[in-house]
Formats: C-alpha cells, structure tokens, sequence
C-alpha cells in the first residue's frame, strides 16, 4: 500500500493535533503550501508544492458559492469559498449542504452576537471506506488577520464509532466585534487528499436575545425582562413576547437615524367567546441618556377589545434625535385600569436605518 504524506510551511496549527498525528495535517490559508510524498516497496516520489495563494488566486473575481449561513430569517453566503480539485457543489444528500474536498475553506463575515452555530458535516458516504478522514477547524480571523481558534474536531475511522454518520454540531460563539469566521477542512491524518469529499451544511446562527437589523448588520439587546424577570422570548424568527410588563434594552448605535418595527396584541386576548378580556396594553419606546434623562420617542396604547382599529399588526416608524447617545428602551405596560391579565403582546421585525 502506499503512503501518502504532507508536508505544511507557514501554517499556524493546533498543537494538539500535531501532537495526535507524526504529519501535520494540510490546512488552508492564504501563505500556505504543501508538497506530497508517497513511499511504498521500492517505490518513492514526491510532488512538486501545492501553492494555496496561487489556488486562491485562480477563484479572482468568481462568486464563490457554499453553505449559506442562516439567522433567523436571514441567509449569508460566504465570501470566500475554496475547495481542493473541484468547486463547492450542492449536495443532494442533505437539503442546504454542499460538496466540498480538503484541503478546504469557507469564509463568512462573523456574527458578532451570535452566541451558538449550529451545523452538519461527514464524509461523502462512497467514500468512507476509502477516506482518511478530515481535520475540521472553526477560526475567528480579526481585521488585521490573526487568527484564532474557537473549535476543533478530528473527524477520522479511529476517532469515533460515528465516523459513518452525519455529524451534528452546536458550537458555542465567543463574543468578537468585526471580523471574519473561518471553516478550514484540513485532509486526515495520512494526508491523503484523494478521497476527503465531504459535504458541509445546514449552517445555522442562534441567538437568543433580541436584536435590530441596519443594512446587512445586526445589533443585539443588552438585555430583556418579562414579567417574572426572565428574559424575553422568541416564538417565531424575529418576534419576541411581550406580556406586560416587559422591556428590552439596546446601546443606541450612534449612525442610526430612524427605527421601525411592528407591534400588536394576540386575538386571543381580546377572545369574548373563551372569557378573555384584556383592557389593552402600552407600548413605549424611550431613549436614556448620560446624563439621566428619558426621552419619549413613541407611546401607543392598543384597546383592542374596545377599538376595532387596535387589532392585529401594527406598525410604526420613529426617528431618533441626531447625535444623542444613550440606551434605547422598548417597554410594554399594562393597560388604563393596570392589569395586565390577558395583555399578550408581542414586537417584531426590528429594522434601522443609518444616517446619510
């Protein structure tokens, strides 16, 4: 049989994994290169060096295509998408993942507040008797392009009695402010690039705390509070309850200009025929500055058991004073008599725009 090695200049690996394996797996970064040596009974060669920059180079200007990540109801696509021999493909086997052989890398611009990522991979299953396996790496890569690493998985025959199957992974996400988040497949630990197709996807976000979308970026909530203190919670993508009293707190980015979201009470509430009767609920949106002071920006009061036009979907569209810091405050109230039974309110679709 004959053995294939790699040989890696220039690439920051983990050391537990050179520490697992006599060859240092292939990894995938911009400076890296690799060259292949093979050796068997009276046989031994080795390959002229695998130059990534000029493989990277190739993909100049194309779209790269993969794995879209997914939050919410929002879907990226990477940004950079490299694959050994062959471009990323859809894969048939599993809706939302893609074909891709390693030495391999997905990029995506990394989102800041997502505190879980969610995703499958495994090896091609035609393969799998003839694959080494792969090394898979998640990377956080800062704007002036130092790496770090989050996660790391040895996906290999030896590793697991569940190498044959689809892997599931939910990953904790460190909090980092701008930047890039970086899949890097490296091949298994005989280095043999051959046979690792393996496909990636679902890629799914998760984020528990409230958030406003301005253009492609999101802002997360400090902070949310329900009626017993818990914090708020999310039955639909980008809904949140609201039973009176409630409120969410966001640091007031200082390019936002105006705030939009859509507002209303559960039919359910104002339900006559089951006994229910709410007397309505308050909704507020408040800017606290440095200094103390609250600033109304919005109040509505929604009866709807008394005024048909309080019923369903509301919407509203407010503008913020101009270069005022502060916390901004979303709060629900009970409603005229202060009760705040059957007041099961609800908020959805956060979205800002940014001044000129």
């Amino acid at each position: 049989m004959v053995a294939v090695a790699l040989s890696l200049s220039g690439l920051l690996q983990s050391p537990s994994i050179a520490a697992e394996s006599s060859v240092v797996p292939a990894g995938v970064a911009e400076r890296d290169s690799i060259s292949a040596r093979a050796t068997g009974p009276g046989k031994s060669w080795q390959s002229a060096p695998f130059d990534f920059a000029a493989f990277e180079a190739a993909f100049a200007g194309a779209s790269h295509q993969g794995p879209t990540l997914t939050f919410d109801q929002f879907t990226t696509p990477p940004q950079a998408s490299y694959s050994y021999a062959t471009p990323a493909q859809p894969y048939g086997g599993l809706e939302g993942a893609w074909l891709l052989r390693a030495p391999a890398r997905l990029v995506y611009k990394y989102p800041a507040g997502i505190e879980n990522l969610r995703f499958s991979h495994g090896m091609h299953p035609e393969l799998i008797h003839l694959a080494d396996g792969y090394d898979l790496a998640l990377n956080w890569i800062s704007s002036e392009g130092q790496r770090e690493r989050i996660w790391l998985k040895r996906n290999t025959h030896g590793s697991s009695d569940l190498f044959q199957e689809r892997q599931n992974e939910d990953v904790p996400l460190p909090r980092r402010e701008g930047g890039l988040l970086e899949f890097q497949f490296s091949t298994g630990q005989n280095g043999n690039v051959h046979d690792d197709l393996f496909y990636l996807g679902p890629i799914e976000a998760v984020a528990d705390m409230p958030y406003l979308r301005i253009n492609d970026d999101f802002v997360f909530a400090e902070s949310s509070s329900g009626p017993s203190g818990e914090p708020v919670t999310s039955p639909d993508p980008g809904r949140w309850l609201m039973h009176s009293p409630s409120n969410i707190h966001w640091p007031r980015p200082a390019h936002l200009s105006t705030l939009s979201f859509s507002f209303g009470i559960e039919d359910a509430a104002y339900d006559t025929v089951a006994g229910n009767r709410t007397d309505g609920v308050g909704f507020v949106l408040e800017l606290e500055t440095p200094s103390g002071e609250i600033v109304t920006l919005f109040q509505r009061v929604l009866e709807p058991l008394q005024n048909p036009a309080d019923r369903g979907r509301q919407t509203a569209e407010v503008t913020l004073p101009a270069d005022t810091p502060g916390i901004l405050v979303f709060r629900s109230t009970p409603g005229r008599h202060g009760s705040d039974a059957w007041d099961w309110a609800w908020v959805e679709e956060f979205s800002g725009r940014a001044a000129d």
